[in-house]
């Protein structure tokens, strides 16, 4: 086990993040990139406290943990190597990744999404044309966490009590399925 991953299983241990953020960052990197291991599972954690994103802003020593435990979030920023272009770091081009993976997929789109706008939706579709095994699903009402609305969609609309649309469950369940 990595230095890194040692260290991250104590801030579980420590409550200063979950097994399942852990186990996240571990499907994500390998431990010879320890910073994404790092950005990985604190991107699980933000998503575990119910937000949509981690600012990358969020991702240094000092805010690591939010202060708590300073020595071993110190011994992890230095296991991780201590990053500081975390742009660069996490630079992906998500569609040509998509495009080698060669596995089947489930593109979904909300028409009311601003933070994947028509334009990304139609970039995806360019770089994926003539794949058979991806099917492509568009939901005009839905905004980006598939919650039904009308009109344009924001971040405070993010705030509000919702639920995600039946019929995005179905279809993800449908696709699931029919991949046995």
């Amino acid at each position: 086990m990595s230095d890194i991953t040692t260290l991250l299983k104590q801030a579980t241990e420590l409550r200063l993040l979950r097994s399942l953020d852990v186990q996240f960052a571990q499907l994500i990197a390998t431990s010879d990139e320890p910073a994404r291991l790092l950005a990985a599972a604190c991107l699980s954690a933000e998503a575990g406290e119910g937000h949509v994103c981690l600012p990358l802003a969020h991702l240094n020593r000092e805010k690591l943990f939010r202060g708590r435990h300073p020595e071993l979030a110190q011994a992890i920023w230095q296991a991780a190597g201590e990053p500081h272009d975390w742009h660069s770091l996490l630079a992906v081009d998500a569609r040509a990744e998509a495009k080698a993976l060669g596995k089947p997929m489930l593109m979904l789109q909300g028409g009311r999404d601003f933070q994947v706008p028509d334009t990304d939706w139609t970039l995806w579709q360019q770089a994926l044309q003539g794949r058979t095994d991806v099917q492509w699903q568009r939901f005009a009402e839905l905004n980006h966490l598939g919650i039904a609305g009308t009109g344009a969609s924001s971040l405070q609309e993010y705030g509000r009590a919702g639920h995600v649309d039946t019929r995005l469950v179905d279809a993800v369940a449908g696709w699931v399925k029919a991949q046995r």
